[in-house]
């Protein structure tokens, strides 16, 4: 495919109303195209140079009639400011779309020819896609509810007797999150919809279903006691797994079929999906199993206008662009940067080791700027407790991350439910 036919399959499933005449996305108004869009591109070979120069092509941009703005096909979009040719994005969606436990981001890359942080972002703005369509969805009929734990991985040492035991709430890590599901039974040719939450426990899901599950639906759900509360505005029947797994019609076997999935994709494609982004693995397996029995070229669409139909993603719109932002995570250390007294060779080597490292620490500001602004930024140095023999802690602790919680505005607020009994 051409990157021509690409860019016209962009334009039909942008604005499928108008068959694929521009609108504009800030006002609504008409647009009128500028320049030649169907002008070809060409390419020649440099004997000289020996290198392939490119042709200019043009911008592929529209004029809004009424405001006057200039927008382009993925202007406000989930691919605004995209680097990415259309093509190869094509490609990529294909790609992303098939297979039952989904694609890794590297291997991606590798089949789309593309850079590997290319494909990370890409991969996640579909997933955003992914989590903002089951945003406010309603689920009827029996729904099965369920949860898993992911992550909290810990390296035990070589010793047993240097080893920790992680039952203890003293080693715990507190990185174990808790992916939980409420999935429709399917009924004849209608395919069951399914939603998913991350909380920190299982009983920390429950305004999720209250908002999620209809009142007039019924609960299928495991014998843990924090599904009690539950009852007062949902029909809920328990079974006692510990006894048996199906009891009377009860079951929650296709929510344990949907965690079955999500193992496998962690096991073999993703390798490890705990993490701030363990809710758009989530939200892709959720797409998997409704999509279960759509064509690939259906599967192809939905991807595509789900890309086209949502808004400028907060999360990873300009994602690898904000290291340097790791000079704000430290207290203290722009009035260094910024003080008259400081050497510009010197901020310029603080720059440097915050693109490397993701922030400074208190030795890397000694060590650049000296003890003065290493104690104006940290504080000073209690030299009585450094002296101190500290025991070895059971994790090494998670460095602060500069950039925000990844999808934190779609989020609610782990509290009440938005309903009233």
């Amino acid at each position: 495919m051409s990157e021509s036919k690409a860019y016209a399959m962009f334009r039909m499933a942008r604005w499928p109303e108008t068959d694929g005449e521009p609108i504009c996305p800030h006002c609504g108004g008409e647009g009128w195209t500028l320049g030649n869009h169907n002008q070809p591109e060409y390419e020649w070979w440099d004997a000289e140079n020996e290198r392939i120069i490119k042709g200019k092509k043009d911008k592929r941009q529209f004029k809004c009639k009424a405001c006057r703005k200039k927008f382009t096909v993925t202007s406000g979009t989930l691919l605004h400011s995209r680097k990415l040719d259309l093509r190869t994005i094509l490609i990529a969606l294909k790609l992303f779309s098939e297979g039952a436990k989904g694609i890794s981001a590297i291997a991606l890359a590798n089949l789309s020819d593309m850079a590997y942080k290319s494909s990370f972002v890409l991969s996640h703005k579909i997933r955003e896609s992914q989590i903002k369509a089951q945003l406010g969805r309603q689920l009827h009929g029996i729904v099965e509810i369920d949860g898993s734990v992911y992550g909290g991985y810990y390296h035990q040492v070589n010793e047993r007797k240097d080893r920790v035991d992680l039952r203890r709430l003293g080693d715990i890590t507190g990185k174990k999150m808790t992916m939980v599901v409420a999935r429709e039974r399917s009924h004849g040719e209608r395919v069951g919809l399914s939603a998913c939450t991350i909380v920190p426990h299982e009983a920390d899901s429950r305004p999720f279903i209250f908002d999620t599950v209809d009142r007039m639906a019924s609960v299928h759900a495991d014998d843990g006691s924090h599904w009690d509360t539950l009852r007062v505005a949902l029909n809920v029947d328990q079974v006692n797994h510990s006894q048996r797994y199906f009891d009377k019609g009860v079951c929650t076997n296709q929510a344990e079929s949907f965690f079955s999935r999500v193992d496998r994709m962690e096991m073999g494609t993703h390798h490890h999906i705990a993490g701030p982004y363990l809710w758009g693995y989530g939200c892709d397996a959720v797409w998997r199993e409704d999509h279960r029995r759509e064509t690939q070229a259906e599967k192809f669409d939905d991807l595509l206008g789900a890309l086209l139909n949502n808004t400028v993603s907060r999360t990873m719109k300009g994602y690898w662009q904000r290291h340097l932002e790791g000079i704000e995570a430290n207290p203290g250390l722009l009035d260094c940067l910024g003080s008259e007294t400081a050497d510009a060779d010197a901020v310029a080597v603080a720059k440097e080791i915050v693109a490397d490292e993701g922030r400074m620490t208190r030795e890397d500001v000694a060590t650049v700027f000296g003890e003065e602004y290493a104690d104006r930024a940290f504080g000073p140095v209690d030299t009585a407790s450094s002296r101190k023999w500290k025991a070895r802690r059971p994790y090494a602790p998670r460095k602060p991350s500069v950039r925000p919680e990844p999808w934190s505005e779609l989020k609610k607020p782990v509290g009440l439910p938005s309903f009233t009994p």
